[in-house]
């Protein structure tokens, strides 16, 4: 089993003249191989150690803004700002929940998400708050540019019983 990192270490991280290194670096590890594992680990600081058990919403890091804007659904981040590059390199973090007020487009998303990865010294988690049912960010937002299929909802299934019974999709 092979397990990658992209943007790893120093790459998209600002440097001491605040340019973006543009040299991509990918990191190979063997999952078999404890030893490389334990030495990728070992040279990681204690900081990024506990920011990788943390996944944030992208908006806590915009220090600047109350915590009302951040937990509110009617406006959110939809790119990266220096300020939040800057609060990630002090306070690193595993992995990024996407919610509805962070998705554009499918040209948006892709790009947020690339500057989210390339901010990090070790390749993010990056997740979309899509539990199915009512809560769907992607799935049901064809007016945002997504294709998707959908399905039924977990809880329409569950109510039939029939623990056999598969989603249908449109």
């Amino acid at each position: 089993m092979v397990f990658t990192l992209a943007a790893c270490s120093f790459f998209g991280r600002k440097n001491a003249d605040d340019q973006r290194d543009e040299t991509e670096e990918q990191l190979v590890i063997d999952l078999d191989d404890g030893e490389e594992i334990m030495q990728y680990i070992s040279n990681m600081s204690l900081r990024d150690k506990v920011g990788q058990l943390f996944m944030i919403r992208p908006d806590q890091l915009c220090f600047s803004e109350s915590s009302e804007y951040i937990h509110t659904s009617d406006s959110g981040v939809l790119s990266l700002t220096d300020e939040m590059i800057l609060n990630l390199e002090d306070y690193p973090a595993g992995g990024f929940v996407l919610f509805d007020k962070n998705i554009e487009s499918p040209l948006q998303i892709a790009a947020f998400t690339e500057d989210l990865k390339a901010s990090c010294s070790t390749a993010p988690f990056i997740a979309a708050d899509e539990e199915g049912g009512v809560v769907t960010r992607i799935a049901h937002a064809r007016y945002k540019g997504f294709e998707l299929k959908t399905y039924e909802s977990m809880e329409s299934i569950g109510r039939t019983g029939d623990t056999q019974k598969k989603p249908a999709h449109t």
